[in-house]
């Protein structure tokens, strides 16, 4: 579980910031590329302070939920 100060971290940083981090630890803890998730979603856990190791399980949840080729063209 993450420590009250973790929290505050995150809040203060910025989106880009944010999301550079949550990508990294989708790609290194799931090995899905960040672009599989819409961008609503990667907001929905910005704004929910999500952690970057929180906001990449969730967005692996969700790719799986979803399905791999929901999002594709």
């Amino acid at each position: 579980m993450c420590e009250q100060g973790d929290r505050l971290q995150i809040s203060s940083m910025n989106y880009s910031t944010w999301r550079t981090l949550a990508a990294a630890e989708l790609k290194r803890l799931h090995g899905i590329d960040d672009n599989r998730i819409p961008d609503r979603i990667w907001k929905q856990f910005y704004v929910q302070n999500s952690t970057a190791r929180e906001a990449a399980n969730r967005a692996q949840q969700h790719h799986t939920n979803i399905g791999p080729h929901f999002y594709s063209e």
